[in-house]
């Protein structure tokens, strides 16, 4: 697991020209939760003529909901010439395994606490994101599922 890779992610989400766009309030949370600091609205309430930047980057989930409304805010984006960026959102799947946005701040803190329990280092920033009560959480959860195998 690279986490430098996961911190240059979120950094590229957090520029400013850019705005994000989710599928709803709990996707917005999640990314909130694990240290996004941008504007991020969701697709339920985003009225594209109104958005002032020039760039977005469209996060839906991975479901056929998520993939039809990719397409077409994507569509809507361009038409109100706003260039609509999409890859960012498969480079944080393959990253992190997941499959709706709801699920990414989870999965973040899974690939820190495993880098700390590989030893690995860990960007100082990513660091905030998890608590000892986590660690403790995913040891647990860890034996488990050992204990059950």
């Amino acid at each position: 697991m690279n986490l430098n890779k996961i911190l240059r992610i979120i950094e590229k989400l957090e520029l400013p020209d850019r705005v994000i766009i989710v599928e709803g309030k709990k996707d917005i949370n999640a990314l909130k939760e694990a240290g996004v600091k941008n504007k991020i609205i969701s697709a339920n309430k985003a009225n594209i003529k109104k958005i002032r930047r020039k760039k977005a980057i469209l996060l839906f989930d991975f479901d056929r909901g998520g993939e039809k409304k990719l397409r077409l805010y994507k569509d809507l984006c361009e038409i109100n010439g706003i260039n609509a960026e999409t890859e960012t959102r498969n480079e944080m799947r393959k990253l992190l395994d997941f499959s709706t946005f709801e699920e990414f701040y989870y999965a973040l803190k899974r690939a820190i606490i495993e880098a700390a329990e590989g030893k690995m280092s860990i960007p100082e920033r990513l660091k905030k994101l998890v608590t000892p009560n986590d660690l403790k959480n995913f040891r647990l959860k860890q034996f488990k599922k050992l204990l059950l195998s």
